[in-house]
């Protein structure tokens, strides 16, 4: 009886765990303003070719929804943006965020339906030097 009880409680931890893993995108959603599913992600890189940090973007049918998540400088207070555009010139209300944060820029939303979509992400150092000038490629719509 113990064992079964043993091997029941480390199967729904394995599950929580195997579930906690799967579903980190979409965690990232709730927890940074987007709605929707993951759609895209992308690795941004500082001007040294160092990883900088993430982008996700997610779909809810309607509007884009993207967030620059840092890893570079992570936990520290540095002037970070996020500018998402659609290609046929579709511009949201919140298309941009930026300031000085320390774990991610956005959300920025546009009205996506039907076109494609891109990033532009900044971060400074501490020191308040631009590291990060990055643009995604066109993405996430018919045809990008």
């Amino acid at each position: 009886m113990r064992a079964r009880k043993l091997i029941s409680t480390l199967s729904v931890l394995g599950l929580t765990t195997l579930g906690v893993v799967v579903a980190s995108p979409n965690a990232y959603a709730g927890s940074y303003g987007c709605a929707g599913n993951l759609s895209w992600s992308g690795k941004v890189t500082d001007t040294s070719g160092h990883e900088a940090g993430w982008v996700y973007d997610y779909w809810d049918g309607t509007d884009n929804c993207s967030v620059f998540v840092k890893s570079e400088y992570a936990g520290v207070k540095t002037f970070t943006q996020i500018s998402l555009a659609a290609k046929n010139g579709g511009q949201g209300t919140d298309g941009y965020d930026s300031g000085n944060f320390t774990t991610y820029a956005g959300p920025a939303r546009v009205k996506g339906v039907g076109t494609c979509v891109q990033e532009l992400v900044g971060e400074n150092d501490p020191s308040n030097h631009q590291i990060v000038n990055w643009l995604s490629g066109w993405h996430s719509g018919p045809g990008c």
